[in-house]
């Protein structure tokens, strides 16, 4: 599970430094591709609307191909996310890692806008290339909200990451009891089981999170 955490940190810093913000700033009033993603990065909708009537591309990418919805996305700015959901941007588009707009909100806990995107067509389980879910994000960093609105649209919520991490035990070893209660509220397996032997009950119990302890022994016993 550090491994977990060190990959997600990495994933923030490398987003963070794809975004050059001071080398879209400099340039964004010669380019409308830029000014459009500092736009989105903001949340400015009418810098928005003004860079789009110039025909740009909504799908314009930065250096690490992520498009101004993934910008919008991750900052968390949900009028913005609905102007380029209406300018049809590609909703499941990746980045170099795969991190899909989707993975982004999901990761920061803003339900509102991994709603929208899941209306707008958002593939609810698809994976990084680290073989992580939108759901999984959310369980490790305990957005209960957010993962009953991604297993509402059909997201797997015992979709595993490649070494058998299932969203209960990232949630269950990070100590979120909400999450571990809506998880098992939508059939989310107490049993399984990652490839270093731990299941979710036996990572709560080694990281002393007695609230989570408690939720999963009650589960485990029905």
């Amino acid at each position: 599970m550090k491994s977990m955490t060190r990959a997600t940190g990495m994933k923030v810093r490398s987003f963070l430094a794809g975004i050059g913000l001071l080398a879209i700033a400099s340039i964004a009033h010669a380019q409308p591709e830029k000014a459009l993603q500092l736009a989105a990065l903001e949340g400015n909708v009418p810098k928005i609307e003004a860079a789009l009537q110039t025909g740009v591309n909504v799908d314009a990418v930065t250096a690490e191909k992520q498009t101004p919805l993934m910008l919008a996305a991750y900052k968390g700015h949900a009028a913005a996310v609905s102007r380029l959901i209406k300018a049809k941007a590609n909703i499941n588009a990746g980045d170099q890692k795969q991190m899909t707009a989707l993975m982004f909100a999901a990761n920061e806990g803003y339900t509102p806008i991994v709603q929208a995107l899941l209306a707008a067509g958002a593939n609810p389980n698809a994976v990084d290339a680290d073989g992580t879910t939108a759901l999984l994000l959310a369980a490790f960093k305990g957005h209960a909200d957010t993962i009953q609105a991604l297993a509402a649209k059909g997201a797997d919520v015992n979709a595993a990451s490649p070494v058998g991490t299932t969203p209960l035990i990232a949630a269950a070893w990070a100590g979120h009891a909400g999450a571990i209660e809506v998880l098992l509220r939508n059939k989310a397996d107490v049993r399984a089981v990652d490839k270093n032997g731990l299941t979710a009950l036996r990572a709560a119990s080694f990281k002393r999170h007695s609230a989570c302890v408690k939720l999963l022994e009650a589960a485990e016993k029905k």
